[in-house]
């Protein structure tokens, strides 16, 4: 309802669009058997707040390289404007949304000239060493774990009835169980979906341990594994050689854990929207995690004595690269307040931790 000294403007729809809304007014009164009314509204996502913008029509736009300052724009003010539009709307939007076009260059590519670091820069710096970080890391995860099948179990196991008889096979499993993880991890980004990526992490991290343990426990395969008894994982973080594994049972394990489970202390984590400017992307976040505990998985299978001596010399020197990578990712996580996590050191420290 207008108040008084209001204004309201109609605006006639182009052909494109009238003809997506008639196909969503169809699509309604098919499913709900009833006339679409104004309070219906099929326009927005899942559902909404606060927040103007709409996370997914983000996700689009920068898929579409529309240049930044109008997506930032669009996420001030709600409305995305193209020149042909700006004589469509009142004076006072278009200047509010001209107002915040400005107000991002200024801020980021301007800064960026100056050498210049705002929360904006800073942002748009981390999610990129992320991502990046992410996909080169991603894709050679995938190439090693493979190599470790290939060289190790292939004319040596029927795959389409595979049998854990030895250390050797129940690293395979766990090999092809990580790829299936990590390419989950790929999918579940796509979607948005960050608590499902913690939980997908968190299966990673099960795998490390049950690898570190066969490298430290001689009897682990023959007592555990073999038998097909019941293992607490805490236990294994007890038992493990690096102090951080406890600690990252405690503070990862545990957390990922709750998004198992029916657990109403992770509702605001469902519900929350991160603003794509302002916040690193937890997405990038929570994939990364889950890289950690890969590499530090693959690192543990090359260790295992039984592992072709080849394999462990080209995964090592891998590793390596990885790890100073990593490592980099949380050092900059670290550097500001409102990303600051003390996950993040401790898996740095377990990264930078020298193999036992």
């Amino acid at each position: 309802m207008l108040e008084e000294n209001q204004k309201s403007k109609y605006l006639k729809f182009s052909n494109g669009v009238s003809k997506k809304l008639k196909k969503l007014k169809d699509s309604f009164e098919e499913m709900y058997k009833r006339e679409m009314s104004k309070e219906n509204n099929v326009l927005r996502g899942m559902y909404s707040d606060e927040n103007n913008f709409d996370s997914s029509i983000v996700k689009d736009l920068r898929r579409d390289n529309l240049a930044e300052e109008f997506i930032y724009a669009y996420c001030k003010t709600g409305i995305l404007l193209s020149r042909k539009d700006i004589n469509e709307v009142s004076e006072c939007v278009a200047q509010e949304y001209a107002m915040y076009v400005e107000e991002y260059r200024e801020n980021v590519y301007n800064a960026e000239i100056n050498g210049e670091v705002n929360i904006l820069v800073y942002v748009k710096l981390i999610n990129e060493i992320l991502e990046k970080t992410y996909i080169h890391i991603d894709v050679l995860l995938d190439s090693f774990f493979k190599k470790f099948i290939k060289i190790h179990l292939e004319g040596k196991q029927k795959f389409y009835n595979y049998e854990i008889r030895n250390k050797i096979d129940f690293c395979g499993f766990c090999s092809l169980k990580t790829i299936k993880n990590l390419n989950s991890i790929s999918m579940l980004m796509n979607n948005d979906l960050v608590e499902n990526i913690y939980v997908t992490s968190r299966s990673i991290f099960e795998s490390y341990l049950y690898i570190l343990t066969l490298n430290t426990n001689e009897n682990f395969f023959e007592e555990k594994i073999k038998k097909s008894g019941r293992i607490n994982i805490s236990l294994l973080a007890d038992k493990s050689n690096y102090i951080e594994d406890r600690e990252l049972y405690d503070l990862f394990y545990r957390t990922s854990s709750q998004y198992v489970h029916v657990d109403i202390l992770t509702a605001r984590n469902y519900f929350s929207i991160s603003n794509p400017f302002t916040e690193v992307d937890p997405l990038f976040i929570s994939a990364v995690m889950g890289l950690t505990f890969a590499v530090l998985l693959l690192e543990q299978i090359s260790l295992l004595k039984e592992s072709e001596e080849q394999f462990r010399i080209d995964t090592d020197d891998w590793i390596t690269i990885a790890k100073a990578e990593l490592i980099c990712c949380y050092k900059i996580l670290e550097l500001n307040h409102l990303t600051r996590n003390k996950v993040y050191t401790i898996l740095k420290k377990r990264l930078l931790a020298a193999s036992i």
